[in-house]
């Protein structure tokens, strides 16, 4: 599953034909969508599996979850994705500040995180040390 932004969608379609296209709605959004202004909703694509039951998802983004971190994903997002998705693994290439990752572990789903900037990586690191032992979190 990839959100690639309202601006970056036919890009990406044109990368890799997706098998579904989903739909994050964000009631009470501001309208920071750049030209398009599209502030209260985000596509994203699933690739190589169905989601089961609806492709949109409503999920507000009045509060922030990570202060630490410009646009995190709500958690709520994330755990009804992985519930759609049922994956067995999860990679997350953008990592920013962990919420995939910390998702992930909290359903009990091996994830691999990467992440260019050290700032995030502390605030992934913080995240994750704070969960629940029993998770087995692996930190490198």
């Amino acid at each position: 599953i990839i959100f690639p932004g309202n601006h970056n969608l036919d890009i990406w379609y044109r990368f890799a034909k997706p098998s579904g296209l989903g739909c994050w709605y964000k009631p009470g959004s501001p309208s920071h969508g750049g030209a398009f202004r599209f502030g209260e909703w985000e596509p994203f694509l699933v690739y190589n599996r169905a989601l089961s039951g609806s492709n949109v998802i409503k999920c507000s983004i009045a509060r922030q979850e990570s202060e630490d971190f410009g646009c995190p994903k709500p958690t709520r997002l994330i755990s009804e994705l992985i519930r759609k998705a049922k994956p067995q693994s999860i990679l997350d290439t953008f990592a920013g500040s962990g919420t995939v990752l910390v998702v992930g572990k909290h359903h009990g789903i091996h994830t691999t995180g990467i992440e260019l900037s050290t700032k995030s990586c502390g605030i992934i690191r913080r995240r994750i040390i704070s969960m629940n032992a029993a998770t087995g979190a692996t930190i490198r």
